[in-house]
């Protein structure tokens, strides 16, 4: 699902771009960003 997200998420931006107007776009993923990083003292709380 994800993939497919990207993927009409980047055909958008370039529609969006070649009309020359400001736009937002948002996107959402269900899965959460790899690799998962952070401070040791973060992960020590769970």
């Amino acid at each position: 699902f994800d993939a497919q997200t990207a993927y009409k998420s980047i055909e958008d931006l370039k529609k969006l771009k070649a009309n020359g107007q400001p736009f937002f776009l948002a996107v959402g993923f269900v899965k959460p960003h790899l690799p998962f990083t952070a401070p040791k003292k973060y992960w020590d709380l769970y």
